[in-house]
C-alpha cells in the first residue's frame, strides 16, 4: 500500500509518500505445519530498504519516503524503513532457521533502517552509440532493534554503492 502527496507548485517538485507492506508470519512455528507467507521471486531488492536484509515474509515494514528533483536529471530519494516481525515466535527471513525466538521474548523490533538515493540521468547522442546513462549514488543505514540485538548480534550496519547503467538506442 502506498500513499502520498505531490507539491508540483514548489521548487524540485517534492513528493512525500507512506508505504506499509505486510507478510504474514507463522504463529505457531512448532506445529509441523508452516504458515510464513512466502514471497515473490524478486521481491527483496529495493522493496524492502536497499542493504537487502528483508524478504517479504513475516515482516511488517512502515516505510516513509520523500523525494526531490533539485534539477531536471537529478532526483535525490530519502527512504525510512520500521521493520517489525509479523509474528514474533516466526523467524527474521535473512535467516529464519538461526535468526529465531521461539518463545518471543525478544519482541518483533527488528530494526530501522534510512536510505539515501541521490540518480542523475543523461542523454548521450552519437551515431553508434545513442542512449541513456544513469548514475546512482546511495548510502544506507541499519539500526539493529531489540529483536536482532537479542537473536542475531548486537551491530547496526552501514552500506555503500555505486551503480552505472548505459541503455543503448539500436538505430535501424
Amino acid at each position: 500500500m502506498k500513499s502520498g502527496w505531490k507539491f508540483a507548485e514548489l521548487p524540485g517538485k517534492p513528493e512525500l509518500s507512506f508505504e506499509y507492506s505486510y507478510a504474514s508470519g507463522d504463529g505457531d512455528p512448532e506445529d509441523g505445519r508452516r504458515k510464513t507467507f512466502s514471497g515473490v521471486f524478486g521481491s527483496r531488492d529495493k522493496m524492502y530498504g536497499r542493504i537487502n536484509l528483508f524478504d517479504w515474509r513475516n515482516l511488517k515494514n512502515s516505510q516513509f519516503n520523500l523525494e526531490i528533483s533539485p534539477l531536471p536529471k537529478l532526483s535525490l530519494l530519502a527512504e525510512f524503513h520500521d521493520f517489525k516481525l509479523a509474528e514474533k515466535r516466526d523467524g527474521w527471513s535473512l535467516n529464519p532457521s538461526l535468526y529465531r525466538d521461539p518463545s518471543g521474548a525478544a519482541g518483533d523490533e527488528v530494526g530501522r533502517e534510512l536510505d539515501l538515493i541521490a540518480t542523475w540521468e543523461t542523454s548521450i547522442t552519437g551515431k553508434a552509440f545513442a542512449g541513456r546513462l544513469t548514475v546512482q549514488l546511495g548510502a544506507c543505514r541499519f539500526w539493529a532493534g531489540n529483536f536482532a540485538q537479542k537473536v542475531a548480534a548486537d551491530k547496526n550496519a552501514n552500506w555503500f554503492f555505486c551503480q552505472l547503467q548505459y541503455r543503448i538506442d539500436i538505430q535501424p
